[in-house]
């Protein structure tokens, strides 16, 4: 199955878009225009703190979008270690982090992915992008990084 991911294309991220010289809905366009062109089996947004499509979504975009996956990232290691000692939360749904984050969580959709061909967009590069990194590579999941889809840090 072809999927791609698109990852925190949110309106929560509008500064950081604005400092990378974009905007969402501008984003939105981008993504829409390559949706268009090319087509996947399913397409997963990834948002931060939330699993909706809000009005603030393009009804053509959002009707692209097979799927909304909350992922959140900024995982410090001593609160991941408190939730697994309280027997909340699991170890092996953890891997350590980079750059960005003390650990990342292997979401359960993120698992699901692991034989299947997967591109990955989204923002921001280096920063959330590379938590999700982490965890595909963590869950053994090969994936392709779709560079001109990719928003940078700045």
């Amino acid at each position: 199955m072809k999927i791609l991911i698109i990852h925190h294309l949110d309106p929560h991220w509008e500064v950081g878009y604005n400092r990378a010289g974009t905007s969402f809905d501008d984003l939105q366009v981008k993504f829409l225009k390559h949706l268009n062109r090319v087509k996947y089996d399913k397409v997963i947004l990834t948002r931060f703190d939330d699993y909706r499509l809000t009005e603030e979504y393009f009804p053509e975009f959002a009707q692209k979008v097979d799927k909304v996956e909350n992922y959140s990232y900024g995982w410090e290691k001593d609160q991941v270690e408190a939730e697994i000692e309280e027997c909340s939360e699991k170890p092996e749904n953890w891997a350590e982090g980079g750059n960005h984050s003390d650990m990342v969580w292997l979401a359960p959709f993120i698992r699901k992915l692991k034989d299947e061909d997967v591109t990955i967009s989204g923002a921001f590069d280096g920063e959330c992008l590379e938590d999700l990194e982490i965890a595909l590579k963590a869950c053994g999941v090969k994936y392709k990084r779709n560079e001109k889809l990719i928003i940078k840090s700045c």
